[in-house]
């Protein structure tokens, strides 16, 4: 082909182009639109929501996008909508569970699992013991089931996290041996201020104070000494042995009651 043939054919196919694939999306627009009023013929309403989701893009014709839109919401609330509860052997939420569903399924609001109506399989492994419960479940349009699986003794509950300070959980020694030097630091400071004062009352007798004005001061200077020191000695005590004993942090499980859902692979649904 010459160039002076194939320079308008490129043009043509430039301008055109555009134009045909606006065309191939309003097709398909209007082909999904078709097939939602179908399928919710036929009461295919997960295949109904797929095609209503299509028609609803905003690519899509605004008259279309209208109707698919207001289409979808009713057939969300006309779909059977499951909600799993998995605890493990101690109580705890297990995130970590496969559970499968038979049947076409998908991912509702939250931790809402969409499905067809009808009876379906529902089965959950624990990944740590292999363990697995299955339940067969008659699912009726528009209705929700809140299913609790238990891998644990009946009654099982889940321990509550360990308390936490800013410096994470602090040993039982190190908070005692941290206590007892703070009381004793601020005892030998209150005592250690007492002696000061009575030392300073000791100006005006000066130099003819007595023995036993003498004598009733240095008691509190002494005792404020030692119990300072021994303060300062618990504080450091408390210190060493926290950096010494502090345990290492764990993660915390998640609370008893919490479910947790991904999309559906291959026809399952897996956490």
């Amino acid at each position: 082909m010459s160039l002076r043939i194939a320079a308008p054919l490129a043009l043509l196919a430039a301008v055109f182009a555009p134009s045909v694939a606006h065309a191939d999306e309003l097709h398909e627009c209007a082909a999904a639109f078709e097939q939602t009023q179908r399928l919710q013929q036929k009461n295919e309403l997960m295949s109904a929501l797929e095609a209503a989701e299509r028609c609803a893009k905003p690519a899509c014709p605004s008259l279309l996008t209208t109707e698919c839109s207001k289409w979808a919401k009713e057939i969300k609330a006309k779909l059977p909508a499951l909600v799993l509860h998995v605890r493990a052997a101690d109580g705890c939420a297990l995130p970590e569970a496969v559970v499968s569903v038979d049947g076409p399924t998908r991912k509702g609001d939250g931790t809402v699992l969409l499905l067809e109506a009808g009876q379906h399989t529902v089965s959950v492994t624990d990944p740590a013991t292999h363990q697995e419960k299955t339940e067969s479940i008659n699912f009726a349009n528009g209705e929700r089931r809140d299913i609790d699986i238990e891998f644990g003794k009946p009654g099982a509950i889940c321990p509550r996290p360990s308390e936490k300070t800013p410096f994470g959980k602090v040993p039982t020694v190190s908070l005692i041996s941290a206590s007892v030097g703070a009381g004793f630091l601020v005892l030998g400071t209150g005592l250690g201020i007492v002696g000061a004062v009575k030392r300073g009352d000791l100006d005006s007798c000066k130099p003819s104070c007595s023995q036993d004005q003498l004598d009733g001061v240095q008691p509190f200077l002494t005792a404020g000494d030692i119990f300072a020191v021994v303060g300062i000695v618990g504080l450091a005590v408390g210190a060493i042995s926290y950096f010494v004993l502090k345990p290492k942090s764990v993660a915390p499980r998640a609370p008893e009651g919490t479910g947790l859902f991904l999309a559906p692979s291959g026809g399952g649904l897996h956490f």
